[in-house]
């Protein structure tokens, strides 16, 4: 028999106290289980939201960010939320004639949300950064430590403090999405949001409870069920693929909730005009590793490659994964003597040009390297799936003869287009386009 949770055991004053709906207390208790396989941070999360209040209250008046979101007659509203990877700059590509308005929840992006600032203040687009006020993060903390004394259960216990962490951060972007939500009361189009998970549920909970419909437009690829996707809290969703749509499907989410799309948008960056023009004999280095996130998971397998290539190969640039480049560095030390690194900052157009080939250890990045027409493979750490046997992707135990093909072959790579998209979806800006207008004006 399973063990009642603090959250269901406790629902009905919950419910009470914070003010939410069944659908609220689902999307809190699938947080709290989520953490469950996660090392909980052990700031205190008062701590944590009143100095993130206290930052964003203070530098995004001064450097002219609006906090307060107007009422909009917009085709759609578009949720985000400031990250180092700057996705939502690509929207314009998709949207056509389409009016929409950026909402970013706010995190501790800070400088990611004056970036983007800066490149939105140039366009007509309506750009907004909602702040957490202090009084939220009061008013939360009076209303939690109120609840905690009256509830069942309650201890010093790993589950108590989850427990505690997630109610409070629900709370305080409940009352972040409560303010914004209402500003646009009149706005009877679309919600669209890039997420669908921890910051975000509040929103889509406050928008269940009035009626609006919310899709979430996928924001990366995945192959497997995975917390950021499944189970789809959003009315509907925007995937990649007609592969992800199936998971989706066999994972409960109703077949009419899920609509294939296309390439995610940090994949929508223009191309350079001579992408995928460049000859041999003008590329400075014969191979590209595009790496992946170095962990316990990756980590072998990557060093044995690495180790293989730098025996048999020449001219080889590594590209390291930006988010995670000095820890990667620091994990691998030894095994990237001998190669060269590519600049901090370049990107992953730019990396691709410079090589005639191309190993690529991130999904993402397959969309950039099918459109330079670079051969390529593709590296998978779950050899177990299918598709990967499938396709031939490499994994531990083919990784020599997958890349001595590479190398030796003018033409070999993992998979071709037809292939590709199937896997990966749709790149065609036009395509993409006409079916995300097409589906905003339904």
């Amino acid at each position: 028999m399973m063990k009642e949770t603090i959250l269901l055991r406790n629902k009905s004053i919950i419910k009470e106290a914070l003010n939410v709906d069944d659908f609220a207390i689902e999307l809190i208790d699938g947080e709290i289980n989520r953490l469950n396989g996660l090392t909980l941070n052990a700031r205190h999360p008062f701590l944590f939201y009143s100095l993130l209040s206290l930052l964003t209250n203070i530098i995004f008046p001064i450097k002219g960010l609006k906090r307060s979101v107007r009422s909009c007659n917009d085709d759609f509203i578009f949720v985000s939320c400031p990250d180092s990877y700057f996705r939502t700059k690509t929207i314009d590509m998709i949207a056509g004639n389409l009016k929409y308005t950026i909402i970013y929840i706010p995190t501790f992006h800070i400088y990611s949300a004056l970036r983007y600032y800066k490149f939105f203040k140039r366009t007509v687009i309506n750009v907004y950064f909602p702040t957490i006020k202090f009084w939220y993060v009061l008013k939360a903390h009076r209303k939690i430590k109120k609840l905690f004394k009256s509830m069942e259960g309650i201890d010093s216990s790993m589950e108590s403090l989850k427990t505690r962490s997630v109610l409070s951060s629900y709370l305080i972007y409940d009352y972040v999405a409560k303010d914004y939500i209402s500003k646009v009361q009149s706005f009877s189009g679309k919600w669209v949001l890039e997420h669908q998970k921890f910051f975000f549920l509040p929103s889509v909970a406050r928008l269940h409870a009035i009626g609006g419909k919310t899709v979430m437009l996928q924001h990366g690829v995945f192959f497997k069920p995975y917390y950021d996707f499944i189970p789809l809290v959003c009315d509907e969703v925007l995937c990649c693929s007609e592969r992800e749509r199936h998971i989706y499907i066999e994972n409960g989410v109703k077949p009419e909730s899920v609509i294939t799309f296309g390439a995610p948008l940090q994949s929508l960056a223009p191309s350079p005009n001579n992408i995928g023009t460049t000859r041999h004999n003008e590329t400075p280095y014969r191979l590209l590793i595009a790496m992946p996130l170095i962990d316990e998971k990756t980590q072998g397998l990557m060093q044995a490659m690495l180790e293989f290539i730098k025996c048999n190969y020449e001219g080889v640039l590594v590209r390291l994964r930006p988010r995670s480049r000095e820890k990667d560095i620091e994990m691998l030390k030894k095994y990237l003597d001998g190669f060269v690194i590519s600049e901090v900052g370049s990107t992953l157009f730019e990396d691709i040009e410079k090589c005639d080939k191309v190993i690529s250890c991130s999904a993402d990045a397959n969309y950039d390297i099918m459109k330079s027409h670079k051969q390529f493979l593709y590296v998978r750490f779950d050899k177990e799936q299918p598709f990967v046997r499938q396709l031939n992707c490499v994994t531990e135990d083919n990784y020599k003869e997958e890349i001595r093909k590479l190398m030796e072959s003018d033409y070999y790579s993992t998979f071709v287009e037809e292939q590709y998209k199937e896997i990966f979806g749709e790149t065609d800006i036009d395509i993409l386009r006409e079916r995300f207008v097409k589906y905003i004006k339904e």
